[in-house]
C-alpha cells in the first residue's frame, strides 16, 4: 500500500558534493516542478490514495522559487511534510513554511568547517549547525534529523560527526552509504531504454571520480569498522539514542563497502517492498518506483496520469526476476532493518 511520495522539485543544486553529479547540471538543463503540476496532479493523487508522508527533495529544494506555494498546496491534502536540504538556503523560505513542514533532514558529512567545505563545496558549516535551534524556536513540534554520507573523505571523522550532532537539538542521525550506479537518483535523462529487459548488464559503478569516494583501502576499512562500533556502543551505553538505524544495519554497511571494493557479497533473495509503498516524482514529471532502480520504460510513467493501470504489474514482473534483483538490487541498503 502506498504511503509515501518523494518529490524532486528541482535538479538545481548549489553544493559541489564529491559523490554527486547533480551540480554538474548546466543552467539550460535546470528543471523545476511547477506548483500547477503539484496542485493539479500530485495533490489529487495524495487525496485519492491517502498518502501519509511527502518528502520534498532535489537537487536543493530550497532553491525552488515556488517552494512555499508547493508546500501550501501539499498541506491541503493533509500528509506529513518533510524537506531534505543541504542547509544553504532554508532561511530564505523558512518563515513562509515553518508551520507547514513537519520534518527537516539536513545533510552534514563532516564535523568541522574545512572538511565540510572540501566534501560539499559549501561554506555554511556554522549556519547548518545553527539551524536546528532556530527551527525549534520557530516551531517546537518540528522533527529534525541529520544525514551523513559515509565516504573516503570522512571515514576518519565519523565519530566527530556523531558527537557534534548529538549536541544539537535534533531527533537523530542517519549514516548512509553512497549509491554509485550511474542511473541512481534519477540521474539518467532522457529515459535510458537500454535497461529495459536487461538482467545482468547493469553497470556496477558510476564513473571513476565518483566511485573513488566509495572505495576504501584496507586501513580505511578498519577505521570504518572501529568507528561504527564506537558510535553504536556510545549511542546505546550512554543512552543518547540518536542513531536512526539498527545495529544490524551498521554490520551491513561494512559488507556494502566490501562490495564496492569488488568483493562478492552473497545475494539475499529478499523481496523489497519499497517500490510498492512509495513513489518518486522527479523534476521532469516522471514517476518512478524508487531512487535506486534504472529509469526504464517498463515501470516509468509520464503523462496525464501519474500511474496507469499497468504500473504495479510491471514492477511486480521486474522484481520477480531473480537475475534482475541480483544485478540491480544486490545489497541495496534502501531496505534497512
Amino acid at each position: 500500500m502506498l504511503h509515501q511520495i518523494f518529490i524532486v522539485v528541482t535538479n538545481k543544486c548549489c553544493a559541489r558534493c564529491k559523490l554527486c553529479g547533480y551540480w554538474k547540471t548546466g543552467p539550460g538543463e535546470e528543471k523545476f516542478l511547477s506548483p500547477g503540476f503539484i496542485k493539479d496532479k500530485v495533490v489529487p493523487f495524495i487525496n485519492d490514495h491517502g498518502i501519509e508522508n511527502v518528502c520534498i527533495t532535489g537537487g536543493e529544494p530550497t532553491l525552488h522559487p515556488g517552494l512555499p506555494e508547493i508546500v501550501k498546496e501539499i498541506k491541503k491534502a493533509g500528509p506529513m511534510i518533510s524537506v531534505v536540504t543541504n542547509g544553504s538556503h532554508p532561511g530564505e523560505i523558512f518563515e513562509k513554511v515553518m508551520y507547514d513542514v513537519h520534518g527537516w533532514l539536513f545533510s552534514l558529512d563532516a564535523g568541522n568547517k574545512s572538511l565540510h567545505a572540501r566534501i560539499r563545496g559549501l561554506t555554511n558549516f556554522d549556519e547548518i549547525t545553527a539551524w536546528p535551534e532556530k527551527i525549534k524556536r520557530g516551531n517546537p513540534a518540528a522533527q529534525i534529523a541529520f544525514n551523513c554520507l559515509i565516504q573516503k573523505w570522512n571515514v576518519r571523522d565519523l565519530v566527530n560527526v556523531y558527537d557534534l550532532i548529538c549536541k544539537l537539538p535534533c531527533e537523530g542521525i542517519f549514516f548512509n552509504v553512497p549509491e554509485l550506479k550511474p542511473y541512481c537518483f534519477v540521474k539518467t535523462d532522457p529515459i535510458d531504454k537500454s535497461f529495459a529487459g536487461s538482467t545482468g548488464q547493469v553497470p556496477r559503478f558510476s564513473k571513476k571520480p565518483l566511485a573513488a569516494g566509495g572505495q576504501l583501502d584496507n586501513e580505511e576499512m578498519e577505521i570504518l569498522k572501529t568507528s561504527l562500533e564506537k558510535i553504536v556502543e556510545t549511542d546505546r551505553t550512554e543512552g543518547r539514542y540518536k542513531l536512526m538505524q539498527s545495529d544490524s544495519y551498521f554490520k551491513k554497511v561494512i559488507d556494502y563497502f566490501e562490495y564496492l571494493r569488488g568483493g562478492e557479497v552473497k545475494f539475499e533473495d529478499r523481496r523489497c517492498h519499497v517500490p510498492f509503498m512509495s513513489l518518486v516524482v522527479d523534476e521532469s514529471e516522471r514517476v518512478l518506483p524508487c531512487f535506486y532502480l534504472p529509469p526504464d520504460m517498463a515501470y516509468c510513467s509520464k503523462g496525464k496520469e501519474l500511474i496507469d493501470n499497468g504500473y504495479f504489474k510491471n514492477i511486480e514482473e521486474r522484481l520477480a526476476d531473480p537475475q534482475f534483483r541480483a544485478s540491480v538490487c544486490t545489497h541495496c541498503l534502501q531496505l534497512q532493518s
